[in-house]
Formats: structure tokens, C-alpha cells, sequence
């Protein structure tokens, strides 16, 4: 049996583990999501001197999506980053086939834990 993609692996109930986890998957995801922007992209339409603007934030910048996002509103449930944006610790997450946008806050360990979503982007930057 071929070893599991970290990215894909089955989800725990409760956050133990969770800096193993965004490590491992940070390691060995084999390219499961998509790279673009050199480690980071933006939304479509947006630039990053907007996106600066809005959020208030002079360094906001994309991330790398090869990280363990955990979702809202089941804080068990595994996101699948389409766009990571950072911004000072905290991130705006989009995922794979959602319209939504999650925030939440950047670990040590590059995992990201969001606590809200949002179905505007503009929104989700002034609530930053």
C-alpha cells in the first residue's frame, strides 16, 4: 500500500497534532495544490497594492498553499487552499471549489486555524 499524501490524510477531532501535521504536509505534499506567483497567488481581478490598501496592512502578501488549513465552521474539518494571503499572523484562506473566504490565524508552524468566513472578499479584508 503506497504511504498517504499528508495533505490527504484523515482528519482528528481535537487540535493535538495539528503542528505534526502542518509540518508533514508542509515536507512531503507532492503537489497536490496548485503553485503559481512564485509559492503564492492573488484573487483574480485584485492586485496586491489593493489588497494592501484595503486591509491596512503595508505587507500583506500571497503564501505558499502547501500548508494544513483547518476550517470553519467544524474546526476539524480540513480546508484545501486554493489562495493563502497573510497578513502580520493572521491569513485570508480561499479553498479549492468555495466561494468562501476563512480567516485565521498562522501558526508557528505555517498551519492555519480560521475562526470566521466570509462570502466577500472585500469584506473578509476590512475584517481584518
Amino acid at each position: 500500500m503506497p504511504a498517504m499524501n499528508p495533505c490527504h490524510a484523515p482528519e482528528r477531532s481535537n487540535f493535538e497534532g495539528i503542528a505534526l501535521r502542518g509540518r508533514a504536509a508542509q515536507a512531503e505534499c507532492d503537489g497536490c495544490h496548485q503553485h503559481s506567483m512564485a509559492n503564492g497567488q492573488l484573487p483574480v481581478g485584485w492586485t496586491l497594492e489593493e489588497i494592501r490598501k484595503v486591509s491596512g496592512d503595508r505587507e500583506a502578501m500571497p503564501l505558499d498553499t502547501h500548508r494544513v488549513v483547518m476550517g470553519w465552521p467544524a474546526l476539524d474539518e480540513r480546508l484545501h487552499p486554493e489562495i493563502v494571503l497573510g497578513f502580520r499572523g493572521l491569513c485570508l484562506v480561499k479553498a479549492v471549489n468555495d466561494d468562501d473566504w476563512y480567516m485565521g490565524s498562522l501558526s508557528d508552524d505555517s498551519s492555519v486555524t480560521c475562526w470566521s468566513a466570509y462570502d466577500n472578499f472585500y469584506e473578509a479584508l476590512r475584517g481584518l
